[in-house]
């Protein structure tokens, strides 16, 4: 009986080491035509991956892969995995299905675009020849309310999230803007400006004397230094421009670059659009027909992805767009 004994201990040792090595791992599938009171199944997946977070966080004790199935995942809020979420030394995996395109976005599908309303006041700011190329939509009306801003950004300053923004098929569209392309020049720097402002040629600027919302971005001193910033006045007899705190991040220099944008009345190229914050309405010079295009808004200004003080988390094979934000966000956390 003694021998017997002996040779039982291995096969314990053994067995036990099988069983925690083999620790079973979750699988979770989500798919845009799921319901989140589904189990999770590769048959009956969640819709959304703030369902997914649960399931996460209930299996701490087990490596989670979860698989999105092919399509487009609108985030109205970040997804946020804590340590709270996700244990130490298990991996989680939040991974497209193979061979399917999966597509994270921190916007919204648009379409209904109509011809340009001829009564309203805005179309009096575009000029007559182009009314027949543009295109207008009431994003109110999809339930689209907040817009974001256009901000102070750029060189040397804390990174924002840029506000609503276009896409036509993949690309992003222009805010209508002047010149339609390259740039600009500032004519002089008057010193009674103290700064705020300088002076320009050319009578273009009195075309926006009703415009509100005008922004210029431009290289002011350094073509290694940009940064956007807000008019605050035209002066069209002296031809001086006046901008907002906070003004250039570099002097406005004679001789350098600049555009202006965010202007109804310069919407006159193809690509080009403008939003008329106030009553929600997007007028927009679609390059090709809008009926056979996909129209995206940006909306969601915070991060899509948030991971805080995380380990062992695979983001792989997701395609993160249409987003006024960042992409992912990793704070803290190892491997």
């Amino acid at each position: 009986s003694m021998r017997l004994k002996t040779l039982q201990l291995p096969f314990i040792i053994l067995i036990s080491f099988l069983l925690h090595a083999c620790s079973p791992e979750q699988k979770f599938y989500i798919s845009p035509d799921g319901d989140d009171l589904n189990s999770g199944s590769k048959n009956h997946p969640f819709a959304t991956l703030e369902r997914a977070k649960l399931v996460i966080k209930r299996n701490k004790d087990k490596p989670v892969t979860i698989f999105l199935r092919e399509g487009y995942y609108p985030l109205k809020k970040s997804l946020i995995l804590t340590d709270e979420e996700v244990s130490g030394d298990n991996p989680v995996l939040i991974t497209s299905y193979p061979g399917e395109d999966v597509h994270l976005i921190g916007g919204r599908k648009i379409d209904g675009f109509e011809a340009l309303d001829e009564h309203s006041e805005a179309v009096q700011k575009i000029p007559l020849q182009f009314h027949k190329s543009i295109r207008q939509i009431n994003l109110k009306d999809l339930g689209i309310e907040d817009y974001g801003e256009i901000s102070a950004r750029g060189f040397g300053r804390a990174i924002q999230a840029s506000g609503l923004e276009l896409f036509f098929n993949g690309k992003p569209m222009t805010i209508a803007r002047w010149p339609n392309e390259a740039w600009a020049t500032i004519e002089d720097v008057p010193e009674a400006l103290e700064g705020k402002g300088f002076s320009y040629s050319g009578n273009r600027p009195a075309k926006w004397l009703n415009a509100k919302d005008i922004w210029f971005h431009g290289y002011w001193k350094w073509d290694w230094s940009d940064s956007y910033v807000k008019m605050a006045a035209i002066d069209t007899i002296a031809k001086v421009i006046m901008t907002e705190v906070p003004y250039s991040n570099y002097p406005y220099t004679q001789g350098k670059r600049f555009y202006a944008f965010n202007i109804l009345e310069e919407l006159d190229a193809p690509g080009e659009w403008y939003l008329d914050r106030e009553t929600g309405v997007l007028y927009f010079w679609p390059p090709s027909d809008p009926e056979e295009a996909e129209i995206f808004v940006s909306l969601l200004q915070d991060p899509l992805i948030k991971l805080n003080n995380t380990k062992h988390i695979t983001l792989k094979g997701l395609i993160i767009e249409y987003t006024c934000g960042a992409g992912v966000e990793i704070i803290d956390g190892s491997n």
